[in-house]
């Protein structure tokens, strides 16, 4: 999951850098064409910077430990019509189901 989201990201990166060097060249040649470009850079710059701050830290936790807490953020903004030990039985269900066989 974590490899497909990286190749989201570098693929959004390489798109955002086309349009970027595609729309500088025809902007830059108007009179205020590079004012207007320093302008959608820093609005990007802020939106990047918001979302940077609003994605939670996952650095240090394991696999399960980030499932439970997306499974706890899930059953706490519904309206707690489930039992929260059916969460977590179907977290760890889900783990289970995807964890690799070992020799064991």
């Amino acid at each position: 999951m974590r490899s497909t989201g990286y190749g989201i990201a570098a693929a959004a990166g390489k798109v955002g850098a086309f349009i970027a060097v595609q729309g500088f060249s025809s902007v830059a040649s108007s009179t205020s064409g590079i004012q207007i470009i320093l302008y959608i850079f820093a609005a990007w710059l802020l939106f990047g910077s918001l979302c940077s701050v609003l994605v939670p830290e996952t650095r240090g936790k394991s696999l399960e430990e980030v499932v439970q807490e997306i499974y706890t953020e899930n059953d706490n903004s519904a309206e707690h019509t489930s039992n929260t030990n059916n969460t977590e039985s179907s977290a760890q269900q889900m783990l289970s189901d995807n964890s690799p066989r070992g020799n064991s």
